[in-house]
């Protein structure tokens, strides 16, 4: 019986195990891609602030 349960516990602990290792590896894709784009986004958006602004002074 309590062979039983510790397998239990050890099924549970290998399943979580493998969800958290499901949601962490693409966790870490989706934030580097978060992180990418919200550069591509400031870059493009001081890029085009600046175009304005010489265009407004000009």
């Amino acid at each position: 019986s309590i062979q039983g349960k510790l397998r239990r516990v050890d099924q549970q602990r290998n399943l979580a195990a493998q969800f958290a290792g499901e949601l962490g590896r693409p966790s870490v894709g989706a934030l580097v891609f978060v992180i990418v784009i919200a550069v591509a986004v400031a870059i493009l958006a001081c890029g085009a602030g600046i175009f304005f602004a010489l265009n407004f002074l000009a």
